[in-house]
């Protein structure tokens, strides 16, 4: 027999704060919001960003499966949340800060993975890919990701925390320059490091300017963006370097 009285809540029901972070119009709303795809479809009218230009971010982390489910999140009854604009796929400029200074990179494809990016910051200033922690928005990038997931102006402004290097796989290495008096024994390279953290280094040292040179080993061309491992380069192995 129905004992009549008020219907149990829905499962999927939240208040919701929702942020503009561009405009910093605030709409705060209750609904059915079982998982990021429920929500980004009901902020549409109210906030004016188009379904596929949001990107969503709750508690710092950026929410791109729309699939995710609130309540994977931890999310119950309320929960906040910022939205970006996201600009279009096209080339942009990337705005690297580093405690010291700023590396600018023009002309980036906004469809390359952070991974690429992490590349082409390693080929510009020598810190290898595993040492870099990107950040953009308040918020770690992902290697996996396209950038334009994060793109919401040009230039794009991404902050380096650059990891330490680990002393335990340290390598000391010799660099030769043929035909002149130049050559360094370095010992603070780690074998996870990438070739062009030693083109960094021979650039920093004086014993190569600009771009235009090379690294050989045994024989071989070294490209730029393999790690010495990855090379065979072994301890108190001799790398010469030819402009």
């Amino acid at each position: 027999m129905d004992q009549g009285g008020d219907e149990p809540p829905n499962e999927y029901f939240m208040r919701v704060s929702v942020t503009n972070m561009h405009s910093g119009f605030n709409c705060i709303d209750s609904g059915n919001f079982k998982d990021v795809e429920s929500l980004r479809r009901h902020i549409v009218p109210p906030l004016g960003i188009a379904y596929e230009n949001q990107i969503v971010v709750y508690n710092g982390k950026l929410l791109l499966d729309t699939r995710t489910e609130f309540a994977n999140l931890g999310i119950e009854d309320r929960a906040d949340f910022e939205i970006y604009h996201k600009i279009s796929p096209q080339m942009i400029d990337v705005v690297v800060e580093t405690k010291s200074f700023d590396l600018h990179l023009h002309l980036v494809p906004s469809k390359i993975t952070v991974l690429t990016l992490k590349r082409m910051i390693d080929e510009r200033i020598g810190v290898s890919p595993r040492r870099q922690d990107l950040k953009v928005m308040n918020i770690f990038m992902n290697d996996v990701n396209f950038i334009d997931e994060y793109v919401t102006c040009n230039p794009l402004e991404v902050y380096l925390m650059e990891t330490p290097q680990d002393p335990r796989w340290f390598r000391e290495l010799t660099i030769i320059v043929p035909g002149t008096d130049k050559s360094i024994t370095v010992d603070e390279v780690e074998i996870h490091d990438t070739v062009h953290t030693l083109h960094a280094l021979a650039r920093r040292i004086g014993l190569a300017e600009g771009y235009n040179f090379y690294l050989e080993w045994k024989g071989l061309k070294l490209e730029g963006h393999r790690t010495l491992y990855e090379c065979g380069i072994r301890r108190g192995d001799t790398i010469y370097l030819y402009a």
